[in-house]
């Protein structure tokens, strides 16, 4: 092999590594909350088995212990639309919740319960997992290698449409999605997921989509080929490809709403985003869905104000955003109390800030369908929005439309420091760890 091509490899090695101990590429205030491991809990609605708590617990209004991964320690949890999904400390992957598609990436037919307990997804052997996402029916594991492996099944407005143009009946198959072929040139440093699209970061810095594209979400399909690859086919569609550029772009992180796509610029502050815009989800200052990556202003002078650094959340139709000052936004629908900006909030278009939230420091953000959370650097856990399906961890089912501190037996600020949090479309599970003498509140 050439001296150069050596070069190269070893750099890419780096790169993963480095992207392995912070996988969202956060600024270095919250790289050592990454790399901490704890234990899983949830809440709301679990009538599918999403809140892994067995057969008997249909709700939770307070954040529940999982006794039966109790004795793991997780690095990473995930939440899908009626499923879950949790990367241990040791790279296994953990999964329960609605299996109708093969989300949980294993078989359970024939067993009654199965559905409602954690158990491990049958990856291939030797592989070792460093991050995860989930959708509405599926999930993807990116390796530490640079390999991504998915399960499950994508969906359109006329039904199921597979994983891959040949899983299309392969339930419970964990398919190998990146890279096409067994040598990895470029390995994958990051995946995120939609409700029905999948996104993959390389340690280059490209992009590549797949799954559903009919709001745009693949930002490389035209409108005419959104509904299931028009003429061009399923293949289109549903095998990862690159997302291509007016001038050529290299990228440092993406992130996924159910419907939209964001990405970050590696050489400028630029932020860029597609898919649906129906609410103004995507911070443009219109309501018009991009099938094309466009630069979104807006948010790209947040980042540049906050040194470069930004992170991005999307539920159905609204996005919350967080930058490096710890300071936290939020764009679109603003029913229900989703956007955290007070009972009479209206519909934007542009960020605005959220100024409950204003003497805290943010480091973690995530959104459900029409719910918003907040992580500080303390490890304290704020929620807000629709309070229906007793996600947001108060207590009863009210809505909130301003941050609510969450408090219960299971999460104490005294004792308990949150490390991330997620939420599906009616469940939330939190990663906590206890906290240790020497912390400071």
């Amino acid at each position: 092999m050439p001296a150069t091509k050596k070069k190269d490899n070893r750099q890419k090695r780096k790169t993963i590594d480095e992207s392995i101990k912070s996988p969202e590429k956060y600024a270095k205030k919250d790289d050592k909350l990454v790399q901490k491991v704890g234990h899983i809990l949830t809440l709301g609605q679990g009538d599918v088995g999403q809140l892994g708590l067995g057969e008997n617990v249909l709700e939770r209004k307070r954040p529940a212990m999982i006794k039966e991964v109790e004795g793991v320690n997780f690095i990473q949890v995930t939440c899908g639309g009626m499923h879950t999904i949790g990367v241990s400390e040791h790279g296994e992957v953990y999964s329960w919740g609605c299996n109708d598609d093969g989300a949980l990436g294993r078989p359970t037919e024939g067993t009654d319960g199965e559905e409602f307990i954690p158990r491990k997804v049958l990856l291939p052997q030797g592989i070792r997992v460093v991050y995860a996402s989930a959708g509405d029916s599926h999930s993807a594991a990116l390796t530490d290698d640079g390999r991504v492996f998915a399960w499950g099944a994508y969906r359109d407005a006329s039904g199921q449409i597979g994983l891959t143009a040949a899983s299309i009946g392969k339930k419970n198959e964990v398919i190998k999605i990146y890279p096409k072929g067994d040598q990895i040139d470029d390995p994958a440093v990051k995946v995120v997921s939609g409700n029905d699209h999948t996104v993959i970061l390389t340690s280059e810095g490209l992009i590549y989509t797949s799954g559903t594209g009919e709001q745009g979400q693949l930002g490389r399909i035209k409108e005419c080929f959104g509904h299931r690859g028009g003429r061009r086919g399923l293949e289109i569609i549903l095998s990862p490809q690159v997302v291509r550029f007016r001038k050529k772009q290299f990228f440092s992180d993406i992130f996924a709403g159910s419907f939209c796509t964001f990405a970050l610029s590696r050489d400028t502050n630029d932020v860029y985003a597609w898919g649906l815009n129906n609410y103004g989800q995507l911070g443009s200052g219109t309501t018009e869905n991009f099938f094309n990556p466009e630069v979104i202003q807006s948010l790209s002078e947040i980042r540049e104000h906050a040194n470069g650094y930004l992170q991005i959340h999307g539920g159905q139709h609204h996005s919350i955003v967080a930058d490096g000052n710890g300071k936290t936004y939020s764009i679109g629908r603003s029913e229900y109390g989703r956007l955290g900006l007070g009972k009479d909030a209206k519909e934007t278009s542009l960020p605005k800030k959220i100024d409950s939230l204003e003497k805290e420091n943010v480091v973690k953000i995530a959104c459900g369908e029409a719910v918003s959370f907040a992580v500080t650097d303390k490890g304290h856990l704020y929620s807000w929005g629709l309070g229906t399906s007793l996600q947001l961890g108060v207590g009863d089912d009210e809505d909130i439309f301003d941050p609510s501190l969450v408090q219960s037996n299971n999460l104490t600020l005294a004792q308990d420091e949150v490390l991330a949090v997620s939420a599906g479309g009616q469940h939330t599970a939190i990663l906590v760890r206890k906290r240790e003498s020497k912390d400071t509140l």
